[in-house]
């Protein structure tokens, strides 16, 4: 499900109904794109030509961000 915030901001859902949702799958805000990979526990985000992928675990450790979330790490 793709739900739009803004004209500049959207977020896509693992759902069609927005109460069944469980998780953010993508968000996109302005020319940047964060995918959520649970599968690969990683976050990819991307940019233009440019493309970046940051696991689960690195996030946690640096930014202390993901504790509290079930599923993480």
């Amino acid at each position: 499900m793709l739900r739009r915030v803004s004209d500049r901001i959207t977020v896509e859902l693992d759902s069609k109904q927005l109460d069944e949702a469980n998780e953010v799958q993508r968000y996109r805000f302005k020319d940047i794109e964060v995918r959520m990979n649970g599968l690969k526990s990683q976050v990819e985000i991307v940019k233009d030509e440019f493309y970046k992928v940051v696991g689960y675990k690195e996030l946690e450790a640096e930014w202390g961000v993901l504790g509290g979330f079930s599923g993480f790490g």
